[in-house]
């Protein structure tokens, strides 16, 4: 399994003639649908201990514990509404809709048309396929999240699709004696928030005239 991730932190993926940004439209008339993740994973490497996903909610020993549910699918939702992604993709007058349930990796990734049943001409999907909490012990902690995003025109098939993994350091989590939760807590929703926003930067770029 750590393998797999180490693998996908890695890849990404682009199809389609149109760059993200590319196609013009009124304002108001495009939709950008974006879901949150399903429940933060956590995988640790250390010198005695490593591979197991959420070792440590397994009773593995060794395994450093983190807080109960500190990333849930409600407040990644309440995050990124709060972040404007659409404005974050070069597209600040599209309707942001944030649906509040996860999305089952096998159907985002399988799902060859919408993911919602719009029917919006000018329509978008950011969707938060994974999340890991991953600790290793030579090269630090780091928070990993794992955006999809689809822009569709007229054509079932999207026009544009990008793939990528955001990768934020963490320094607070696992807790040391005495640390102080909330501002834990608060470091690893920035970290959410910056993954966000460096996968946006590179669609960016690509969008960008060569």
């Amino acid at each position: 399994m750590i393998k797999q991730l180490l693998a996908l932190c890695c890849a990404a993926m682009a199809t389609g003639a149109h760059a993200a940004g590319a196609g013009p439209s009124a304002p108001g008339d495009c939709e950008l649908h974006v879901w949150p993740g399903d429940k933060l994973k956590a995988v640790y490497n250390g010198v005695f201990h490593g591979g197991t996903v959420d070792g440590a909610l397994k009773g593995r020993s060794g395994y450093p514990p983190l807080p109960q549910d500190p990333l849930n699918s409600a407040r990644q939702a309440a995050l990124l509404e709060s972040a404007r992604p659409q404005a974050l993709l070069g597209r600040p007058d599209d309707r942001l809709i944030v649906h509040a349930e996860p999305l089952e990796s096998r159907i985002i990734r399988t799902t060859p048309g919408r993911l919602s049943d719009s029917s919006a001409a000018c329509y978008g999907e950011l969707v938060v396929d994974d999340i890991v909490f991953r600790q290793d012990a030579v090269s630090g902690t780091v928070l990993l999240t794992l955006f999809r995003y689809r822009r569709f025109g007229p054509a079932p098939a999207p026009e544009y699709r990008f793939a990528n993994w955001g990768k934020a350091t963490i320094k607070l989590l696992p807790l040391k004696p005495g640390g102080d939760l909330a501002a834990a807590i608060a470091e690893l929703e920035a970290a959410y928030l910056e993954d966000l926003k460096r996968f946006a930067e590179v669609i960016g770029k690509q969008a960008r005239p060569k």
